[in-house]
This record gives structure tokens, sequence and C-alpha cells, in this order.
């Protein structure tokens, strides 16, 4: 089997083999490549020890040194370029403590999480497939190497990989490796909650949400949540998120993710309001009238109006003829200028003042009735018009 390789990658492997040191492309970008897909970054592992790497290339960077990884600078590109190696004890349930360095191969490959991701290339050598990655493959299996068990007590958060690249790629996961996840589930809890985020997002924006319901059959879900803090259907959430474009906050709406889940998965302030945003709206009713319309674009603005609607077509279809009104007469709106917000008036704070109203929580109030004034009737938005309606509430 001959796997097409960047000049550079080559090059990498080439140089390092004239040093004496054997060189293979291993994990994602061989399994991407043995899929016909094209492979996001390459990962080199050689029998080059890190200071032997930084000696043989000009360009280096230290960060991961420490477990074996030096960056490979070429033409402006990085490389990580890591030593075979064998991981220490795992004490915290994420890490190993320490890693011995190894000129073999197959134990480099045998420390890794699935079988699907310890396959090896070189190309004087070809495949290097000790525990049969390629054969998972082709049945379209996740697998662990070796006991399933063991590797998730190594690392917690292989359990999450596990459904992720299920989701992803459209796998099935092994039997074993199934019943090992919902036996260590608790273990979870040891993984920080950016890093599960982190796995439910590609999760939620798979190709194959389905998967999402593995957390709940694996007895995962109880230790994401913690608290049952909203009340998502997951079920029925993963057929609406093949629908939903795949921003986070739309995303975790289908879910109705609260406020208070959000900040438990430690997301941004930005997604954790956007995302309580459209669940709070989710649960309105906006008339397809103008004025209806215009106060909802008045809180939402139009790109959240939009993306609202979307989330209602999908969460409702059969009344999508409705949200496909309001969308119009939004868009219709929008297009011929009309006023919906307090900067869209004809007049502003000043120029009330200058007319006589003193500034303060009643020039706030009538602001805001102009404003309703002239949501319901455009032909009110002239200035002199809107300082007499002013005067009057004043009165």
């Amino acid at each position: 089997m001959n796997i097409q390789l960047p000049e550079n990658v080559k090059s990498i492997l080439t140089i390092l083999s004239k040093f004496g040191h054997s060189a293979y492309i291993v994990g994602g970008c061989v399994r991407d490549h043995l899929m016909e897909k094209k492979p996001k970054d390459w990962d080199i592992a050689t029998s080059a020890l890190p200071h032997e790497i930084k000696k043989i290339f000009r360009h280096t960077i230290d960060i991961g040194i420490k477990h074996g990884t030096v960056t490979v600078v070429m033409q402006r590109c990085n490389y990580e370029v890591t030593t075979f190696r064998i991981d220490g004890v795992y004490l915290d349930g994420r890490r190993p403590k320490d890693v011995t360095f190894t000129s073999d191969l197959e134990k480099d490959l045998s420390r890794r999480d699935f079988t699907i991701n310890a396959i090896a290339y070189n190309p004087n050598t070809g495949i290097v497939d000790p525990f049969n990655g390629l054969k998972d493959i082709q049945n379209k299996i996740i697998c662990c190497v070796g006991d399933a068990s063991f590797r998730f007590q190594e690392d917690a958060l292989r359990m999450m990989r596990a459904i992720r690249f299920s989701a992803q790629l459209s796998f099935n996961i092994d039997q074993n490796t199934l019943q090992a996840i919902s036996l260590l589930s608790e273990r979870l809890g040891m993984v920080s909650m950016e890093r599960i985020r982190e796995e439910l997002t590609k999760i939620l924006s798979s190709p194959n949400p389905k998967a999402l319901t593995l957390l709940e059959k694996t007895n995962l879900w109880t230790h994401i949540q913690r608290e049952k803090s909203f009340y998502g259907n997951l079920e029925q959430a993963s057929e609406w998120l093949k629908l939903c474009p795949k921003e986070p906050a739309m995303m975790y709406a289908l879910l109705f993710c609260d406020k208070a889940f959000m900040c438990h998965m430690k997301f941004d302030n930005h997604t954790v309001k956007e995302t309580a945003i459209y669940v709070n709206w989710l649960k309105k009713f906006i008339a397809n009238k103008r004025y209806s319309v215009k106060l909802a674009l008045n809180e939402l603005g139009h790109r959240q109006l939009n993306n609202l609607l979307i989330l209602k077509k999908i969460i409702n279809p059969e009344e999508s003829g409705h949200w496909e009104d309001v969308q119009a007469i939004a868009e219709d709106i929008i297009e011929s200028g009309e006023c919906f917000t307090l900067k869209d008036l004809a007049i502003d704070g000043q120029i009330l003042i200058n007319a006589g109203i003193p500034p303060g929580e009643t020039m706030g109030q009538i602001m805001t009735g102009l404003l309703n004034k002239v949501m319901d009737d455009p032909l009110l938005n002239q200035k002199e018009i809107l300082i007499k309606i002013a005067l009057n509430l004043l009165d």
C-alpha cells in the first residue's frame, strides 16, 4: 500500500533514515488516509531521541520535549516528531507520570488508545499494523488496543473519545470496549470539564449525532451533567442535530441546556448567554405580524432571530410555514430600513433635552414609548412628530 505523503513529511522521514533512525507516520493521519480522508496533520514517530532530533534538524521547537515530542519546522510548517515511548504509571487518570523512550515501534503503538489509531506507515516498509487496526477500519469498529478496562483506567477521557470517534466516523463500538465504558463511567469525574466539553461538542457536530445516546447507555451522561440542570432529550436531540448548523450555541439550545449547565461546562460567556437566549425564545411564540417581528428583532437582532427561526423549524417542522412567514417579514423590515431599535429613532436624548424633557428615568420611559409607537406605525418616525408625542407623554 502506498500513501502519498507531503514533501516535507517525506523529507523528515528520509532525513531521519539517513541518520540511522527508523521513522513512521502514525495515528490519525494513517487512519484518515486508509479511509480516503484528507489528514488534518501528520504525526511522526521515530527511534531518534529528542536531543538527536534537535541535532539533525536546523529549526525545532521544544514544546512537549519532556514526553519526547520535538516540533520540527520545515518551510514554515510545523511537524510533531515524537520518540517511540512506553508510558509510565497514570496517577491522575489522564496522563502518565513519566515516559521511557524505546527503539521498538510496536511497544510505542501498544500504548495507544484504539486499534484504528495504532497503525504506522513508512514508504520503505509499508503499513505496520500489529493490532489489526486496518481490519477494524474495514469492519467499522472502535476497539481498544489491548484490555479496554486498562486503557480507560489509564486515561478516562478515552471513554469520551471512543464515542466521539463512533460519531465522527459512523463506526460501532466493540462490545467489550462499550462494556468497559459503562463499568468505569464514574472515572470521567477525573477529567476536566474543558476536555469533556471539547469531546461533547465534537459529538454534537458530527455526521452521526445519534452516538449521543451512547452517553446515556454507558452512564457517562450522569457524570457530565452532575445535576439535572436541563431537560434535554438525547434521543430526540440527536435527530434535530442532523439538521442544525454547527454553531455551539444553537446545538446546545437543541438540548435545552440551561445557563447553569453551560457554566458548569466552562463555556465562554458569549456562548452561555446566546444559548440561554435561544432556549428562552424557543418557548415563545412570535406572531407573523410586523409589530411582533419588530419586537423580536429588537431583543435578538437579525442574526440571532434567523438562528432562532432555524431552530424552531427543526423542532416543529409542521410549523415551518409560519416561521418562514416570520422570516420573510423580518427580511422585509431590514430591507426597508424600518425602525426597531432606539438608535433607529429620528430623535435622541439630546434632542429631547433641548425640547425640555429632563434626562433620567422619565426620559428612558418616553424613549421606549416612542419606539413602540414607531414600530407600530413607521410613518411616525419623524423628528417633529416624535417631539410632539414625547411632550404629550411627559404631561
